[in-house]
């Protein structure tokens, strides 16, 4: 709310932003602007660097990943610009609707500039528009900043699905300079063009692409499976020791990570380092849970008391786990108008919906929860003149999380018989078996749900149930469905 009150009562072309945290170098704003006037550019941003600190402690966090930092694409255009130091052109910004209210501590800066990108604008960087930026002091306030993040990601999950991956992290179409996670085991290093018998001139550095197996052991899902197969490991004995490895590998991840930060040389001995490595395992764990569980609350839709009663009965097909629903109008309706009404019903109900993008099988994605999703198809049928008939296919489809979860209780299962270790295969078999019920109740209510909602929303856009229950006289022309 703040950014956008300054940017109401700004009179200038270009508006800037910083944090109170923060020390501007006194040419920073010279830089920004003489890059957004050279480049014609509608945004512009600069790194910002964390000052020299005077005790361990915010050494070793100063040092830690998960800092504000910027995305390049190229030397000279960003994907992210921190909002810590950042400028905008002041009618382009207004012309967007500001910074979105929503994100109260961060996330504020992920959205205006992806929203810039998609709206046509180019994002600047200006290198020698440097801010010091002072980072948390404390290992709480270190961890309580990365349970923010974990917080904002989830909001602006919910805005921008599909710039994130499986686990709800950003993909990236830029690169992160200096972050502890290029320096990790699995990490590719990067290559060096140096031409035949090393005769190339302007020799250039090609950064391999991110991967997300090589940060899959810092995820909160990946921890959260290593802290229960260790100790089960363990306990069991024998070859189940193997167990232990998921664990053993993140903690090797932090450690090679502690070992490759650049400390301040007066704090880089092994306490610091030991800091370091802790802070690298405890901040994506705490940010990954945050974001879990807002994921959750910002995905779990209300319920729906003041639906109508359906008109038709829905044709269930099963083994394919779809149902379909038909409707008749003489007025022209096409697919469009009864899918913009579905957004615009599940929307405001906190449901999450992603709509084709022109590659996907089916027109609206429709997200309840963890566990469930439903994927709806709209086709046209033309009957002459302005008469339509739609057919609407929703098919249900339990998530990828999901899948995962039974995939390992199906593999840990089999192991252990394999093993010979009883207990463990049926302990991971009873957790399957109760992971499917829980899905395959929330699949059929969902079902039952969408029902509801397709009919109330073709209710209101005057669509005519080509089926309706107690066989009422359809209108002259519309045809059965079979």
């Amino acid at each position: 709310v703040a950014r956008n009150v300054g940017a109401e009562a700004a009179s200038g072309e270009i508006v800037a932003y910083t944090d109170s945290d923060c020390v501007a170098d006194p040419d920073w704003l010279t830089y920004l602007v003489a890059k957004m006037e050279t480049s014609n550019l509608a945004a512009c941003g600069g790194p910002n660097f964390p000052p020299p600190e005077d005790s361990l402690v915010p050494a070793a966090v100063a040092v830690s990943p998960g800092g504000p930092t910027h995305v390049l694409i190229s030397d000279e255009i960003a994907e992210h610009i921190a909002g810590c130091n950042m400028a905008f052109r002041r009618d382009a910004l207004l012309a967007l609707g500001g910074f979105d209210p929503v994100y109260r501590a961060a996330g504020d800066d992920v959205d205006i500039c992806w929203r810039f990108q998609d709206a046509g604008h180019t994002i600047g960087f200006s290198p020698a528009a440097i801010v010091w930026h002072f980072r948390r002091n404390t290992v709480g306030a270190y961890l309580k900043q990365q349970r923010g993040y974990g917080k904002a990601e989830a909001l602006v999950y919910a805005k921008h699905p599909f710039r994130f991956n499986l686990f709800g992290q950003a993909k990236w179409l830029g690169r992160i300079y200096g972050d502890l996670s290029a320096a990790l085991l699995l990490s590719r290093k990067p290559v060096i063009y140096s031409g035949v018998f090393g005769r190339g001139l302007f020799q250039t550095m090609y950064e391999p692409p991110s991967s997300l197996t090589a940060l899959l052991p810092l995820t909160f899902e990946w921890s959260l499976a290593a802290l229960l197969l260790a100790p089960a490991g363990v306990i069991v004995g024998g070859w189940f020791w193997l167990l232990t490895v998921p664990l053993l590998a993140t903690w090797a991840m932090c450690v090679n990570g502690a070992m490759k930060a650049p400390i301040d040389s007066r704090f880089s001995g092994a306490k610091a380092r030991a800091l370091v490595a802790l802070l690298i395992y405890l901040g994506p764990l705490l940010r990954g849970w945050e974001r879990l569980k807002w994921r959750v609350k910002t995905m779990q839709a209300e319920d729906h008391v003041g639906l109508p009663a359906v008109e038709q009965r829905a044709r269930i097909d099963w083994p394919a786990r779809t149902f379909t629903l038909s409707y008749w109008n003489e007025f022209g309706g096409d697919k469009e108008a009864l899918l913009a009404g579905l957004m615009d019903f599940l929307l405001p109900q906190k449901y999450f919906v992603v709509p084709d993008t022109g590659w996907s099988k089916w027109d609206l994605k429709i997200s309840r929860g963890l566990w469930s999703r439903a994927f709806v198809t709209v086709c046209t049928e033309n009957h002459g003149g302005p008469k339509r008939l739609l057919r609407v296919r929703c098919a249900m489809r339990m998530s990828s999380l999901a899948r995962v979860l039974l995939r390992a209780c199906a593999a840990i299962t089999a192991a252990g018989l394999i093993l010979g270790s009883p207990i463990v295969a049926m302990s991971f078999l009873l957790l399957g078996v109760v992971n499917l019920g829980v899905v395959g109740w929330q699949l059929a209510t969902f079902r039952r749900l969408m029902h509801r909602i397709i009919e109330a929303v073709a209710q209101q856009a005057q669509l005519m149930p080509a089926d309706p229950i107690g066989r009422v006289a359809r209108p002259i022309g519309a045809p059965r469905t079979v």
